[in-house]
């Protein structure tokens, strides 16, 4: 008996001290740059994670490329059979339906990019202090300075995410959704290459992500991007108007095509991951860079937090993933319906151990 709790306190401490180690081996310079600094396991953990959510991205991004042949495939098929009415329908079907399925992982690929660099750049904003050690004083201001022209760049990052996610097109979302994962990609280079400079490390150019996937251009494919849009250094894209204002809030699109108006009302599903329900204010910087952090009360007087808003299903398994397995363990999915949430509170699932006292 003795023995055996012997070996599971040793194996629990050898475990402890594996998560402890965690660091990511897909990057080399973020690897570098956690070898130099002390933060704790749920840290490194989420950082490590960022990274493996930022290579499935990529390969849904990849995956593109098949689909991509597959509908140069159907196009030729369409044609040949123009003169067979049956074959013709089901190929349009498909060519359709091929068309969406590039689409969606497209932008499955943006917002878990999305994820991966919002948890990447939490990190760099809340450990500014001892990632350049305060001894250095001249470091520290360059530093801190570095960082508050970052979270400039972030906002207007997310003021295109905002635009693209609202707007009325595959096109101009696109667009929009590319042209702010290229900026904060930018800004998180940069900061990682005055890290490495500091720690006088090798900073590796390791650039993973294909963006000539996103501008794809075939006959009749009527969702090509010009690139030209992207590179202008301040991201403005003057020539795209989305069509959806704050005032409409997705409730309904108005668009006056030929002199004739269409009233539209999408159906919009998105996920948030309710982190707790809290009588007291909780520690939002806990989060590990899982934003938006919102609030809502409960008909019990409890304040939900809520981390994230995503329109895939699978990226915020990713983003709850990542909460569950850094303390958060009563985190769940909640769904909302333009707007509206879907699902009532689950039992046992407030929480108080983790607010502010």
């Amino acid at each position: 008996m003795k023995t055996t709790t012997i070996i599971l306190i040793t194996l629990i401490f050898f475990n402890i001290n594996l998560k402890a180690q965690i660091i990511p081996t897909g990057d080399p310079n973020i690897t570098n740059i956690l070898r130099k600094i002390k933060v704790d396991a749920n840290d490194r953990y989420a950082i490590a994670e960022a990274y493996k959510i930022k290579l499935e991205a990529n390969k849904w991004l990849n995956n593109t490329k098949q689909l991509n042949a597959n509908l140069e495939q159907l196009m030729k098929i369409k044609d040949m059979a123009s003169k067979f009415e049956e074959i013709r329908i089901k190929t349009e079907k498909s060519i359709e339906s091929t068309q969406n399925e590039i689409i969606d992982k497209k932008l499955d690929a943006l917002e878990s990019f999305e994820l991966s660099n919002d948890i990447i750049f939490a990190f760099f904003k809340n450990h500014k202090d001892i990632i350049i050690p305060k001894s250095n004083k001249e470091c520290v201001a360059n530093f801190d300075r570095l960082i508050k022209e970052s979270n400039i760049k972030w906002i207007k990052a997310k003021t295109l995410r905002k635009r693209g996610y609202e707007a009325s097109t595959d096109k101009i979302q696109l667009e929009l959704l590319v042209s702010a994962q290229i900026l904060e990609e930018e800004t998180i280079t940069e900061i990682e290459k005055v890290i490495s400079n500091f720690y006088l490390l090798t900073y590796a150019s390791n650039k993973t992500t294909n963006y000539d996937l996103f501008f794809y251009n075939s006959q009749n494919n009527n969702l090509t991007i010009n690139r030209k849009s992207y590179n202008e250094t301040d991201f403005v894209i003057a020539e795209v108007k989305p069509q959806i204002t704050n005032n409409t809030k997705l409730d309904t699109v108005i668009e006056k095509t030929n002199n004739n108006i269409v009233d539209e009302t999408p159906h919009k599903i998105c996920y948030k991951i309710q982190v707790g329900a809290f009588l007291k204010q909780a520690d939002e910087s806990a989060f590990r860079g899982i934003n938006p952090i919102v609030t809502e009360k409960n008909q019990e007087g409890f304040t939900r937090y809520l981390a994230g808003e995503y329109n895939s299903n699978d990226v915020a398994a990713q983003a709850l993933k990542i909460l569950k397995d850094t303390g958060f363990s009563d985190a769940f999915m909640v769904t909302y319906e333009n707007g509206i949430r879907t699902q009532s509170e689950p039992q046992n699932k407030t929480n108080s151990n983790l607010a502010k006292k």
